[in-house]
């Protein structure tokens, strides 16, 4: 394990109104040999609105050392910038993100909601271009955003190449849902599929292998796939994650909690390991925001690990990505929002001993609970 404290609460960040600002929501994507970190720019811990800023930093030596805040998106005015997720394929990095000139995403309405942005680099996010995506929200949809973190390319099967982004809704009825939004023309166009849930929110995709089809008494809802690979979803959710099925990762079967997937309602991370393990990063308790661990599955996401305890202290929002040399990175919000930390860790710490102990070791933690999530006040 390396640990790099990547930026703490109350360190300068250029541009910012607030002279002691708070960091949160990261995003991480490998794009090639270099990894992309972006990350929120806020007052204190509440979400949008407000004139908040994405910060974007990269490494080209695996995590070990990172280069200086870059202005990715500054606010203008009133209006504020957020919850970014990347999604990488070579060169091409493309990253989500929303935008507020008042609006939270629980008093957003069809007539007006929250900015939904596009962002596209060739060259490994050393130069961008911004695109505003409307016409992506339903009509009955008030609240509506990218899940932070990250999304996925597909790389096998007949949709290999898609890119998968996945969103919360918020209905007019206050319903709230989880939906993934696909593109097959490398970020030109997007389609929303089908909305899951209800009671769904943040989630986290991963493309998973089976040697033999999934059945109705191992899958929630129909087999999802021919035995080639297929989609799972996470979808935050108290006191236990969702899980679901698709085979074209844009319709799932109905979401079911998992009974080991202990969630207070707090964004993770999910990713697919060289090897075909799929292991996720959430916090192990069914109320409060504390006890970020791992977890692993070797059977595409039917079961899961003992949990592998990373930070038993306070905690928040998490991400994972496979870095270029096959460890996984971790990124995470510590403490009670008091920085962001990036954590490289090897796939061979992702187990335990003889002995029944985990082989990676807990970091110090800090004590309490992250507090929970509360909209910021319109500017």
């Amino acid at each position: 394990m390396e640990v790099v404290e990547i930026v703490r609460t109350g360190d300068p960040s250029p541009g910012s109104p607030y002279a002691q600002p708070c960091f949160r929501i990261p995003a991480l994507v490998a794009s090639g040999e270099r990894l992309l970190l972006a990350y929120d720019v806020r007052e204190d811990w509440r979400d949008l609105p407000g004139p908040f800023d994405i910060m974007l930093r990269t490494s080209d030596d695996v995590g070990r050392t990172w280069s200086s805040p870059i202005p990715f998106r500054m606010h203008d005015g009133s209006v504020g910038y957020g919850d970014a997720s990347l999604i990488a394929e070579g060169d091409d990095v493309w990253c989500w993100y929303v935008s507020s000139d008042g609006p939270s995403f629980f008093t957003a309405t069809a007539g007006h909601g929250l900015g939904l942005w596009l962002a596209h680099s060739v060259d490994r996010g050393e130069t961008w271009t911004h695109t505003e995506v409307p016409g992506l929200r339903p009509s009955d949809v008030g609240g509506m955003f990218a899940t932070s973190g990250n999304g996925i390319v597909l790389r096998q099967g007949p949709y290999a190449g898609r890119l998968l982004q996945p969103f919360v809704l918020r209905t007019q009825d206050g319903k709230r849902w989880a939906a993934v939004a696909a593109s097959d023309d490398r970020g030109v166009t997007w389609t929303l599929g089908p909305r899951v849930g209800p009671d769904c929110d943040e989630t986290k995709v991963v493309e998973v292998v089976e040697d033999e089809p999934r059945s109705a008494e191992t899958a929630a809802g129909p087999s999802a796939r021919d035995g080639v690979g297929g989609v799972l979803l996470l979808a935050r959710d108290r006191p236990r994650r969702r899980t679901s099925w698709s085979a074209d990762g844009l319709t799932y079967s109905l979401p079911e909690p998992h009974s080991a997937l202990l969630d207070p309602g707090c964004n993770g991370g999910a990713v697919t390991l060289p090897d075909e393990r799929l292991v996720i990063s959430l916090l192990d308790h069914e109320t409060d925001r504390c006890r970020l661990v791992l977890r692993v599955s070797d059977d595409a996401g039917l079961t899961w690990s003992p949990s592998i305890v990373v930070d038993p202290g306070a905690a928040a929002y998490s991400v994972l990505a496979v870095l270029p040399d096959g460890d996984l990175g971790l990124v995470y919000e510590v403490g009670d929002y008091h920085g962001i930390r990036f954590i490289r860790i090897g796939v061979d710490e992702l187990g335990f001993g003889d002995d029944g102990q985990q082989r990676l070791e807990s970091l110090s933690p800090s004590p309490g609970a992250a507090k929970p999530p509360v909209a910021g006040a319109a500017p």
